[in-house]
């Protein structure tokens, strides 16, 4: 079994976003005595970012874990998909830059039903745990986008094929996963 966390130093900025933005919408409401027209949105963005930070913090005390059998997240809201089960698997890009120069990966396996585990680029040897699960994937035959593929491909993981060929169950496809 392998297992994949965040480190905290990878968390640190969505920390000092988190605690950072509800400080200051908080102290508005605190120390600025508004009018209620003005404090109530205050306090609304003061609890969204007050919920970042707690998401983040359940990001650092939670892992992932890859096993022969399934892929599972540990800590609160602990949740495991089956190899067998999984029924989608997307990499998503998100730029933050208009020429692509900057921005973060997003790697999410569906299960059945409204099951799900997200990891991002910033959880320690991504790259090694997108392989494993686009193996698995591929293995298994789940839906694999186009766009999926091309963000594999950038990372140096090459799929032979998104689907089980015509009268193949998925269990019988072949493990052609390079990385």
């Amino acid at each position: 079994m392998t297992r994949y966390r965040y480190a905290w130093q990878a968390l640190l900025p969505d920390y000092l976003r988190g605690l950072g933005g509800g400080g200051l919408a908080a102290g508005g409401v605190i120390f600025l005595h508004p009018a209620a027209v003005a404090a109530w949105p205050l306090a609304g963005l003061a609890l969204l970012f007050l919920a970042f930070a707690l998401r983040t913090a359940l990001r650092q005390v939670g892992a992932i874990e890859v096993s022969a059998e399934a892929l599972r997240r540990r800590g609160p809201f602990s949740q495991a998909i089956f190899w067998g089960e999984i029924r989608a698997l997307d990499l998503r890009y998100y730029s933050t830059r208009r020429d692509k120069s900057g921005g973060w990966m997003q790697l999410t396996v569906r299960g059945p039903g409204r099951r799900h585990i997200a990891a991002d680029q910033a959880i320690g040897d991504f790259r090694a745990l997108a392989a494993r699960v686009a193996a698995e994937a591929e293995a298994h035959g789940a839906r694999v986008s186009e766009t999926s593929r091309a963000n594999l491909f950038a990372l140096g993981i090459r799929l032979e094929r998104a689907q089980p060929e015509p009268g193949e169950t998925p269990g019988q496809a072949r493990e052609n996963v390079s990385g």
